[in-house]
Order: structure tokens, then sequence, then C-alpha cells
């Protein structure tokens, strides 16, 4: 009679894990699909690394990696469009949308090569939409900007229209960017001052980051109306040539080239792109 309870209780609870698994695994729902891409480029999810390709789906909590001379474009429920350049990292931390509200809340951390940002229209003022890296954060106003870490301790922020509110990671300083103009964030100081880039960096900046393969809009499938759901993600950087994921690998057969490999740099600070 024991034995009999002892099993009720054990099944029991095991359903209860099993649909307890199913509501969350219910719950996760895509934020964002790769609607364009050259090249080659992986996503990392929960510990395992998924060739990107057309259509792919992305999710809270997943890192974006391409490789050298590649490109890729996501497009995302909320109607903004995020490019990554060649050799590029992103994190998307945080994604929450909800569309009879207007309201967005999105976190991305870049912590490599460059991002541009297309965001369709403005939503609430509660709503936020902000890129992170080792140096800045760059906070959205309905705009379209490009980010560049252009190494470890210095970051690039060029807006192209609208403005993008710009603080130092240590939270020293801060200044506002309007339309056509840029700054660079050093470690460890405040922004410095926007300044007017010449035509040929923001013709460069802006064709690293634009996809030429696109899906047509019509063959695009529909996304959900409405998504609810944030992931986190504890990045481990395991040396200068590679992070690290949960089943051992690196982003290094990705990204095809050291970290710490020079990278074009502005010519007034070439100091701090080694």
């Amino acid at each position: 009679m024991k034995t009999g309870r002892i099993a009720v209780a054990v099944g029991i609870l095991c359903a209860a894990l099993f649909l307890g698994h199913s509501f969350l695994l219910a719950q996760e729902k895509a934020v964002g699909k790769v609607v364009a891409m050259e090249g080659r480029a992986s996503i990392t999810r929960q510990g395992k690394n998924i060739p990107a390709a057309l259509l792919a789906e992305i999710y809270p909590a997943d890192t974006v990696v391409t490789a050298r001379g590649s490109k890729l474009k996501i497009l995302f429920i909320d109607d903004s469009i995020l490019a990554l350049g060649g050799r590029s990292k992103i994190i998307i931390e945080k994604f929450l949308y909800q569309k009879k509200e207007e309201r967005r809340n999105a976190t991305f951390n870049l912590t490599l090569g460059k991002a541009r940002a297309l965001l369709g229209k403005a939503h609430l003022k509660d709503s936020l939409y902000e890129i992170k890296t080792p140096t800045a954060i760059a906070g959205v106003r309905g705009t379209h900007f490009i980010v560049w870490v252009v190494s470890a301790r210095l970051t690039q922020i060029l807006v192209l229209s609208g403005e993008v509110e710009v603080r130092d990671i240590a939270g020293i300083g801060r200044q506002v960017l309007k339309e056509n103009f840029a700054s660079r964030v050093t470690s460890g100081e405040a922004p410095g001052s926007a300044y007017t880039p010449e035509p040929e960096e923001v013709n460069r900046l802006q064709g690293e980051t634009t996809v030429s393969s696109e899906i047509p809009e019509e063959e695009l499938p529909v996304v959900p109306a409405a998504v609810t759901t944030e992931g986190t993600v504890e990045e481990k950087i395991t040396n200068s040539t590679g992070s690290a994921t949960g089943d051992g690998s690196t982003q290094q057969e990705v990204v095809d080239q050291p970290v710490n490999q020079a990278l074009p740099c502005p010519p007034s600070t070439p100091s701090l792109c080694n």
C-alpha cells in the first residue's frame, strides 16, 4: 500500500514537471527572423551553435555572430531592423513588445564589430531600445544609427536620422546625438564631443552593414503580434581570441580571425584600436 502511494506521488511529480516544462516552451516565442544574409554566421542558443540561415528564428538570449566579410539582417516583430557587419557579435539580452500599447523594451549587447539599427516608428516614452558595448550605451528615440565596437576600449556611434542618447558604461556622462553627428566613447571617460564625420566614413560604415540578398517582403512569414518574453545571458570570455559557449566550443570558428587583430581605426584615435 505504501509502495503504491509512493508510485502515485512520483507520477504526479513527473507530470507536474513535464507540464511546467511544456508551459515554459510555449511561452518562449521568436522575436525576429533573419531576412537577409551574405557569407557565414551562427546563432548560439542555450549553449549550442546553430548555423544561421534565411528565415532562421531569433529568440531572447540568442547570440548572433558573423564571420569576416559576412553580413546579416534581422527583422524583429516590432518592425525594427538590426543589421550586422562582418566579424560582429551581438547578444539579444531582452526583447519585450506589446503591439496594442506600442510599447517596446529591448536591450542588445554588441561585444564585437558593427551593428546598424533602424526603428520604423517611435513608441511610447516609457519604451526602451538600447545597444550596449564594452564602453558605451546608445539609447534610441526612434531613429537610424550605427554602433561600431572599434576595440574593447573604444566605441563609435553615428546617427543617420533621429536622435540617440549616448552614455559611457561607467555613467560618467551623457549627451544626445542628433542626425548626421557622431561621437566616440573611450573606456573610463565620458562620451566625446559630437562631430560631423566625413562622407567617406559614413558611406563605408553604411556599406559594411548593408545586406543586398534580402527576402522579398511578400515572402516573409507572418510573425506574432505581441511577445512578452525576455532572456538574459552570461557571457564567459575564455581569452582574447574567442568566447566560450555551453558546449565548450568557441565562436572563433565563425568569427574567422582573432578578436585582437587590428581593425580600421578613426584617424584621430589610432592608439585606442590596439
